[in-house]
């Protein structure tokens, strides 16, 4: 399995706030992060929103490899495109996890509701993910950013899961 920047890992949480993503989402996915680099050893340098804001972290190869499906964009980025990748992931670091943004997609979910809020210096998982290759001229849903969830993306044609190998494959 070749893990290269840019590749998106989706993640199946087991939290109280991964729960209510998946009772709203009615998906298993739950949460999105980027691979940021691939040379070390025994982990991959990621990219994510967490509760403590947008932050680069680092997961064991092993851990994310057992609990992560690993998808890549479709049309292979260029070494250009992982070079403006890195930089992107610095313009949105320290950005505040949105805890706001959560319930409103829960509203939306449930109501049909939308509230337009400027959230340009706050992130959820999925937000961060989609505003980024956005960002680098690179669609991935055509859903507001603000409400984009990890399902959608995990679901979005522009994304191609490799890991685990998907079962049609194997056939």
């Amino acid at each position: 399995m070749e893990v290269r920047t840019g590749d998106i890992y989706f993640q199946i949480g087991t939290g109280l706030i991964s729960r209510c993503i998946s009772f709203f989402t009615k998906s298993k996915i739950t949460h999105v992060g980027l691979i940021l680099m691939t040379y070390l050893d025994d982990y991959y340098i990621v990219a994510e929103a967490q509760l403590g804001g947008f932050l680069i972290t680092k997961k064991e190869k092993s851990w994310l490899q057992d609990n992560a499906e690993l998808g890549t964009v479709l049309g292979d980025l260029t070494k250009e495109q992982r070079d403006e990748f890195r930089n992107l992931i610095f313009k949105y670091l320290g950005s505040k996890y949105d805890f706001i943004n959560l319930i409103e997609i829960a509203i939306k979910k449930i109501f049909g509701i939308e509230k337009k809020k400027d959230t340009s210096n706050t992130l959820i998982c999925s937000e961060a993910v989609q505003r980024i290759y956005k960002d680098m001229g690179i669609t991935l849903t055509d859903i507001q950013d603000d409400f984009v969830s990890p399902a959608d993306l995990y679901k979005s044609d522009k994304v191609k899961i490799y890991w685990p190998v998907p079962v049609e494959i194997l056939k």
